[in-house]
């Protein structure tokens, strides 16, 4: 009711106030939501067969599935959304213009001439007490080197993608739950675990997982129709 209130815009405060009840609400950094999706070969590598390997109550000779593949998509089945409902805290990308300096005619200036997705995407995650959240994303990297063999694996078999969504207002008419601007990572894979520092001054802390997510660039979910999701509507 405060927010239909008719303002008097004759002075600072009403201008103010007629703003305010225009954007419906501000948008909080409490108000976000992560889903983040695993490679799309998953399905596929979990049905391949891997050479000179046998598996666990088979004959001799008998050839086992991919085994970090199966099980990265058992695990992603019984905690995809659990891991997601976990993230504490991330960082949406930012968009970088690259400029060069022109000095003919006149004075200089900055030309653009191109852009990048520089750094990386940091997200924390509570871990429950086996630490499945870490487990989660462990194996998600041995999907990218072999841990015995150290040989790296195919790019396209270990991206994967990320969106971040900006949830409505507190505050807002109908759209508390209501996605109103999102962006989607591309080509995206775990490239940091954190160390987890434990200590008796923590008892009552909880164990988050810090994670730093690499990714090519990212897509304005609301303009750009990634994957015909719409989002902003009126």
């Amino acid at each position: 009711p405060r927010l239909k209130q008719r303002a008097n815009t004759e002075n600072t405060i009403g201008r103010f106030r007629s703003m305010m009840a225009r954007a419906e609400g501000y948008a909080r950094p409490a108000r976000f939501v992560v889903r983040i999706n695993l490679p799309r070969n998953l399905s596929k590598l979990a049905g391949l067969k891997t050479r000179g390997t046998t598996a666990p109550g088979q004959a001799g000779g008998a050839s086992a599935l991919h085994p970090d593949a199966v099980m990265m998509q058992q695990i992603s089945n019984q905690l995809g959304q659990q891991v997601n409902m976990h993230c504490d805290t991330v960082s949406m990308p930012g968009h970088d213009l690259q400029a060069e300096t022109i000095t003919q005619f006149g004075p200089s200036r900055q030309m653009v001439t191109g852009h990048a997705f520089t750094g990386t995407i940091g997200a924390s995650f509570y871990a429950d007490k086996y630490l499945r959240e870490r487990h989660f994303f462990e194996l998600w990297q041995k999907m990218t080197t072999n841990m015995v063999t150290h040989k790296a694996g195919y790019y396209d078999d270990y991206i994967g993608s990320m969106q971040i969504l900006q949830l409505g207002s507190l505050d807002g008419e109908g759209d508390r739950d209501v996605p109103t601007y999102g962006i989607e990572a591309t080509e995206v894979y775990p490239e940091k675990i954190s160390a987890i520092e434990y200590n008796y001054a923590s008892a009552n802390q909880i164990v988050k997982i810090n994670v730093e997510f690499q990714y090519k660039e990212w897509h304005n979910l609301t303009t750009e129709g990634v994957k015909s999701m719409s989002f902003g509507a009126s």
